[in-house]
Order: C-alpha cells, then structure tokens, then sequence
C-alpha cells in the first residue's frame, strides 16, 4: 500500500486547491479508481469515466434559482454583517448574475420574454 498511501495523503490537497466542478469530479472518479485498486483491476478507466459523471448535475444544481437566490441571500448577509464591504459585495452579486446570465442564455432565446412564474403550464 506504499504507492497508494502516499496517493491518499496527497488527495485532500489537491482536492482542497481546486473548483467545485473540479473537486467533485476528481473525488468520484478517485473513488471509482480505489473500487478498481481494490478488485486489482485497472484504475484509469473507471476513474475518467466516473469523473465525468458529476458535472451535468452540478451544472443543473448551480444555476437553478433557488441556488442563485440562496447565494444572492447570503452575500447580502455578508455584507450585512460587515464581513465584506459594500464594493466587494456589488463584484460578487455582478459575477454570480452574470454567471448565470451566461448560462441560462442558453436555454433562453436572447430577445424572449422572461417567464411569468405565475402563469405555469400544467404538466
């Protein structure tokens, strides 16, 4: 286990130094690559394909509103509470709205009305 151990040590640190898109997706195709480890099969396969896996989720996750919202909540708590200032908070509420101005300009013809949450289409 000298190879492996000294493997293990290192991952929280480079964990620890990345994204959260990165993170994850270096975690599970890490735990996919121990499942192979342990059954003595080769790693590399099940960790690229497992390391794949996490990032349509997320991406879904990130930039739905009620994150978007919650996030937006909480810098504004951060100001509130002075643990940023007035500026700081103004570059960080301008990056996150255009993060998923970005995003959602995808799904959103440029030009389209905003949906009128309160008019939902049954299913």
């Amino acid at each position: 286990m000298g190879d492996l151990g000294k493997w293990l040590r290192t991952l929280p640190g480079l964990v620890g130094s990345l994204s959260v898109y990165a993170a994850v997706c270096v975690s599970s195709g890490a735990l996919a690559g121990l499942v192979a480890y342990v059954l003595e099969r080769d790693p590399h396969l099940p960790f690229f394909l497992c390391a794949l896996l996490p990032i349509g989720p997320l991406y879904v996750y990130f930039s739905s509103g009620r994150v978007v919202s919650r996030r937006l909540e909480l810098l504004r708590e951060w100001k509130n509470r002075n643990l940023i200032t007035e500026e700081q908070h103004q570059r960080m509420v301008e990056a996150l709205l255009q993060w998923v101005g970005e995003r959602w300009a995808k799904v959103i013809p440029p030009g389209a009305p905003p949906p009128d949450s309160s008019r939902r289409e049954p299913l």
